[in-house]
């Protein structure tokens, strides 16, 4: 089926003027319109949180289909609006939580700038995971225990303390004289050849093995090489950066399984037309400006 990824900018907007105008793109296109309930826990995020029950209303009525998350996989599923309630008040906030801060380690690792801003953002974690810790039950002892494993870890980090410039994004840039603006021209099948030969010329290995790890860890490393890169970057604060990018991570992950994506975030689009096309991932990307779809080749 020719399912389409609807960003949660598109979804946000459904009921406020958009659902003629997508209504028409997707019957012209035979698309089924495609989302996840990450989109809505971004929403749900949001200063207006009431905002979710009209967006899943929305999507009901457009006959959207939901992607969720099993213990096999994931699986595309149409879903009545209690249901998607039930889904979202279902999950198991503090795992998510845990998952949010071992997110944010890796991040903070290859971007904070320099030694002491790494062992600050160290220290928020590892309390922050410290809390966490507190809170799970006997079914999660194994889970405890590796978390507190990482907790001694982390707080030998601090005391031992970082080196002096921990920071992957200036280092790289640097050593591989990389301009974003000139990136930022180049196509997504340019780009990776300019990659390839500044790496070469320059003698320098990327902070990752793109060709390691399972589908998810391969296109999270990429979006991440990317914006060391400076490709298409938001210029945004860490925090805000990070939760950013693990969305964006997210809504990458869930968009490679339909025939393609849709979002009004150039940026982003941007970049994961260039991690798709680096990884073999055929789906086709959609960016809706001022109410009109277009391709992005």
């Amino acid at each position: 089926m020719n399912y389409l990824y609807l960003d949660q900018n598109i979804i946000d907007r459904i009921d406020r003027g958009l659902d003629n105008e997508l209504g028409i793109f997707l019957k012209k296109n035979n698309f089924i319109p495609a989302v996840s309930t990450a989109s809505l826990h971004e929403i749900e995020r949001g200063e207006q949180p009431e905002r979710i029950i009209a967006n899943i209303q929305s999507l009901v009525s457009i006959g959207a289909r939901f992607i969720i998350e099993t213990n096999s996989g994931l699986i595309i599923s149409q879903l009545s609006a209690d249901e998607v309630y039930e889904l979202i008040s279902s999950k198991d906030q503090r795992i998510a939580n845990i998952a949010i801060s071992l997110n944010k380690l890796h991040y903070y690792q290859i971007s904070c700038t320099w030694n002491n801003e790494l062992e600050e953002k160290i220290r928020e974690e590892t309390k922050e995971i410290e809390s966490l810790i507190d809170i799970l039950d006997e079914r999660h002892e194994q889970t405890k225990k590796d978390l507190l494993d990482l907790v001694n870890l982390l707080n030998n980090l601090t005391k031992e303390g970082a080196p002096e410039e921990y920071n992957f994004i200036i280092d790289l840039r640097s050593k591989l004289a990389v301009n974003p603006r000139e990136m930022n021209n180049l196509n997504h099948s340019e780009l990776w050849k300019k990659i390839e030969e500044l790496t070469r010329k320059n003698g320098r290995l990327l902070p990752f093995d793109l060709s390691k790890g399972n589908a998810k860890e391969r296109l999270s490393n990429t979006l991440l090489m990317l914006n060391l890169l400076g490709y298409w970057c938001d210029d945004i604060d860490s925090d805000k950066r990070h939760l950013t990018f693990t969305y964006d991570c997210m809504h990458g992950i869930y968009g490679s399984l339909c025939y393609g994506v849709i979002s009004s975030d150039k940026r982003f689009l941007k970049r994961l037309r260039a991690a798709y096309h680096y990884l073999s991932v055929p789906t086709k990307i959609y960016h809706l400006a001022w109410n009109i779809f277009n391709e992005l080749n």
